[in-house]
């Protein structure tokens, strides 16, 4: 995998399974990951574990549930304003309504 030092990620579902595995992968070759998920603890203990490994700055926990109208809430839009623009959008885990 290149250089992903200029890159800004967002993972749905990324405190488990495959969306944490690649939220990992992607802080590991230089992303920014911003590290969503329903609940924001959750997604605060993965944020922690990335800076702890990877270096401060390089994750964000936010709420975002992608089966809420819009999808979006306000945390989930403060992480354009803390990453820049995103480079790539990931859904870990996906629900079989959507």
């Amino acid at each position: 995998m290149s250089d992903l030092a200029s890159a800004a990620c967002v993972i749905t579902g990324a405190t488990k399974g495959i969306g944490r595995e690649t939220a990992m992968h992607l802080a590991e070759h230089g992303a920014r990951v911003v590290v969503t998920s329903r609940t924001l603890g959750a997604a605060e203990a993965v944020a922690a574990k990335i800076e702890a490994i990877y270096g401060a700055s390089r994750a964000l926990p936010a709420v975002y549930d992608v089966l809420e109208q819009g999808g979006r809430t306000p945390r989930a839009n403060r992480s354009q304003s803390s990453c820049g623009d995103c480079s790539a959008y990931g859904i870990g885990r996906h629900h079989a309504d959507l």
